[in-house]
């Protein structure tokens, strides 16, 4: 699934292309993705001016006239700017006033589209965490969340308090930092917890540097993939040499979800 360094690699290939445009129109080859598009979307959106476009989590949110547009990725979904419009899986078409158009392509429809007032955006994302690139995500912020026995890789995916870390950046990011993936929250000390802050900005902020990581589908609106992978250091590298001791990279799960670690560097 594409997490923050990709949906913020999506929004900045888009922003310079279509904030300024106007929607000319909808076309909707298939509306049952993870949520049934509303049939009425371009009645409600033809006409209207983009005047901005930001990533919230990893939801892609455009500010229009009188609504907001609300996309998201799901698992295996790309939005392309003039992609090819005769492929398998597209399923909506979003033409500009400029000729130019962006096409959302989805194999497995787990991506969706919410179209809400201007005035219900801040109730829509009201159960989202905060934004770990922007100053106030600090050592207060995170240490007043850390309490209780559920373990840490838990905690960061969970988009009720920091948003947009997955499965990817939750691995590499307790492994930057030297915490084992199952440790309780509570355990976590003060020097931890500026390790965390450190490796969460730094991670994200590198990845978004290289497109984000493309592991099977993603590729940003121009159709390029990310290269982050390339810079993994434990996410599915199982079996192989950890960089720091040569020890073996390990692959267990934690809530049923793949998560990768060195049990040598990581306690």
């Amino acid at each position: 699934m594409p997490e923050l360094p990709e949906v913020e690699s999506v929004v900045r290939s888009l922003s310079s292309k279509i904030i300024g445009r106007r929607i000319s129109n909808i076309y909707i080859n298939n509306p049952n993705l993870r949520n049934f598009i509303d049939i009425n979307i371009g009645n409600k959106l033809v006409g209207s001016y983009i005047s901005e476009i930001y990533r919230r989590a990893k939801y892609i949110v455009f500010i229009m006239d009188d609504f907001v547009l609300i996309i998201h990725l799901g698992m295996t979904g790309i939005l392309l700017f003039n992609g090819n419009l005769s492929l398998k899986h597209n399923h909506v078409n979003i033409f500009f006033d400029d000729g130019n158009y962006i096409v959302y392509n989805d194999c497995r429809r787990f991506g969706s589209f919410h179209i809400i007032n201007k005035d219900e955006e801040e109730v829509f994302f009201s159960k989202i965490g905060m934004e770990p690139l922007i100053e106030s995500f600090n050592y207060t912020y995170l240490k007043n969340l850390l309490k209780g026995n559920r373990c840490i890789k838990s905690f960061l995916m969970d988009n009720k308090y920091i948003a947009g870390i997955g499965n990817i950046y939750a691995s590499e990011i307790l492994y930057m930092c030297g915490i084992s993936p199952l440790r309780q929250v509570k355990d976590i000390n003060d020097v931890e917890i500026n390790n965390l802050i450190y490796s969460i900005k730094n991670i994200l902020t590198e990845s978004i540097k290289n497109n984000g990581s493309s592991i099977r589908d993603y590729k940003n609106a121009d159709g390029v993939f990310g290269v982050y992978q390339k810079f993994f250091k434990v996410y599915n590298r199982q079996g192989k040499e950890c960089y720091n001791c040569q020890n073996k990279i390990e692959k267990i799960l934690v809530n049923g979800r793949s998560t990768f670690l060195c049990n040598y560097c990581q306690s």
